[in-house]
């Protein structure tokens, strides 16, 4: 009948509290991993599509807070002010970064054939990947999603690479399992 003479609660009556075992591999989240990375301005998105145009050859990139990110590997390599975050619109760059997501970059111009980078293309700031066309050739830019055609830079562009995108940040609801 659940009598007992032993006054300790039992097992059963601890349900969402941790026992002790599970305390002590907890790790509090060490501060030197958390990078409080400027946020650009959400009025201003780099387009995941065909890009998005300011009016101007480089737009100003308006810095309105931070966002924390918690990366021990990103924390051990970059500080805060060597990175950026901006909102990305768009889905050309779907099923990795979706519309609304946002995404960490650092401020590089140059570029490696495959990355993800935030480029400006003839005013157009855009999120795409980045590919080598041949030597001495400027690259193209590719989308992820097969619906989108490559977009090739010539050489009158004026086509600027703000960085490398490194980390992508999503607040997309998971998908159902059933």
């Amino acid at each position: 009948m659940g009598e007992t003479d032993d006054p300790a609660p039992s097992q059963l009556s601890r349900v969402g509290t941790p026992g002790p075992e599970i305390q002590s591999n907890a790790r509090p989240i060490q501060p030197e991993n958390i990078l409080m990375v400027p946020m650009v301005s959400p009025e201003i998105r780099a387009s995941a599509g065909n890009g998005n145009s300011y009016g101007v050859d480089v737009p100003e990139l308006d810095v309105v807070g931070v966002w924390p990110v918690y990366d021990p590997k990103l924390s051990a390599f970059y500080s805060s002010e060597s990175l950026s975050c901006m909102t990305v619109e768009g889905d050309s760059m779907e099923p990795q970064i979706h519309d609304g997501d946002v995404v960490v970059f650092n401020h590089d111009p140059s570029w490696v054939s495959g990355n993800i980078m935030v480029v400006c293309l003839d005013g157009r700031l855009m999120v795409k990947g980045v590919v080598a066309n041949g030597q001495g050739r400027p690259p193209i830019l590719r989308s992820l999603n097969p619906d989108y055609k490559d977009i090739k830079i010539t050489e009158e562009s004026f086509f600027l690479v703000y960085g490398r995108v490194l980390k992508i940040n999503t607040e997309r609801a998971p998908k159902p399992i059933l």
